[in-house]
């Protein structure tokens, strides 16, 4: 399988005006492609040029790697070829123009790089310090690495490598997943996880460096006005800061999602809208925050990689209003109420575990209705071999 490894880089002075050479060069084909693009689909037919002939056109584009200027182009290749399927169920926008102040990044081809030791070696660029916090298996054969800077001005290299990956040793073990806020995992065996709520706990720090930062004036340069020293000093303070809120919740989606691999061989989640969620106003930032996306995203990799069996169920199914015992529906269960007590067989218990429950329940059936599907269409086939 297909695994990225993502590492820190340290270049020196010479080496990050290369790399800044370089993410500008490729935002700037990225950005021509995109111009002839909006024109091409107003019914005018402009062939754009190509990355050789854009290297003729700015001289300065020949300072950096032609193999990360060729990858980009193929990038927007790939991106008008989805744009205009017709087989594509989740149709994708049109294409951004990209800004320098945004996350920057170029990708190399296998070829145009290597990693030897403590240092990775990038075409025209050299060879840059890397920070190896974890090694790449033996045996797996390197495909490229994409080259990125964030708003905190720090440099990363993600490698992405083709290699074997052992599964995960069985446990026999099955759980239901119920997402919420102020719990932020609960299993159908008792199993809480509190939600941490990062942002929430930083946000007054947040909003303090924020009103600073606002206060910064811009200093007028000829007839454009640029950030003074203070303000770009007072802007990176600010990114580095929501860098560390990112940072704090990855870390713990990945500690309990890897957690849940490791301890359990079924998993059950539920389908969330959240798109949808994040429209009402009062629960939005704190849904925001907990990152279910994320969270749902990582367990269903993870579980793909590591031999683990992830069933989804879905959005519409009232796993928290049905009672796990005796599936008698509550229609009258509001989001306040945290307890759910069934009129029927008197079964009380809290709100998040019986729905957690129902979900274990309602993936079960749904994992034999498809084992029984599989089943049946393996016989029609032998039958028709006989």
């Amino acid at each position: 399988m297909l695994k990225a490894y993502k590492y820190r880089i340290e270049p020196n002075k010479k080496q990050e005006s290369l790399l800044l050479q370089t993410f500008g060069c490729v935002r700037k084909l990225w950005n021509y492609n995109v111009e002839i693009f909006n024109k091409n689909t107003l019914d005018k037919h402009e062939k754009p040029m190509n990355s050789t002939q854009l290297r003729r056109e700015f001289v300065y584009m020949k300072n950096v790697s032609s193999a990360a200027l060729q990858q980009k182009e193929r990038d927007f290749t790939q991106f008008k070829s989805s744009y205009f399927s017709k087989t594509r169920k989740n149709k994708i926008g049109r294409p951004k123009f990209k800004c320098k102040d945004d996350t920057q990044s170029f990708r190399l081809p296998n070829g145009p790089f290597y990693i030897k030791g403590n240092l990775i070696h990038l075409d025209k660029i050299g060879k840059v310090k890397i920070t190896i916090d974890r090694e790449i298996p033996k045996d797996y054969r390197l495909m490229s690495v994409t080259v990125s800077k964030n708003k905190s001005n720090q440099f990363f290299a993600s490698v992405l490598v083709e290699q074997e990956i052992t599964y995960k040793p069985k446990t026999g073990k099955q759980i239901g997943i119920d997402v919420g806020l102020t719990t932020f995992v609960t299993g159908s065996d008792d199993l809480k996880i509190e939600n941490p709520r990062y942002f929430r706990n930083n946000q007054a720090k947040l909003a303090k460096i924020q009103r600073r930062f606002s206060r910064k004036k811009k200093v007028l340069v000829g007839d454009n006005k640029v950030d003074s020293v203070r303000r770009k000093k007072s802007k990176l303070k600010v990114s580095r800061n929501y860098l560390k809120v990112v940072n704090q919740r990855k870390d713990f989606l990945h500690k309990i999602t890897t957690k849940l691999v490791n301890d359990y061989d079924f998993i059950s989640i539920e389908t969330l809208n959240v798109s949808g969620m994040v429209k009402d106003q009062k629960h939005s930032k704190s849904i925001l925050d907990a990152s279910w996306s994320e969270f749902s995203r990582q367990l269903e990799y993870k579980c793909l990689w590591y031999g683990k069996q992830l069933i989804k169920v879905d959005q519409w199914f009232a796993s928290s209003k049905i009672c796990n015992q005796c599936g008698w529906k509550n229609k009258e269960l509001n989001l306040e109420d945290r307890v759910f007590t069934c009129r029927v067989c008197l079964n009380s218990l809290d709100r998040d575990l019986n729905a957690s429950k129902n979900i274990l329940k309602e993936a079960l059936s749904v994992d034999n209705a498809i084992r029984t599907q599989t089943c049946h269409e393996t016989g029609m086939k032998r039958l028709k071999v006989r």
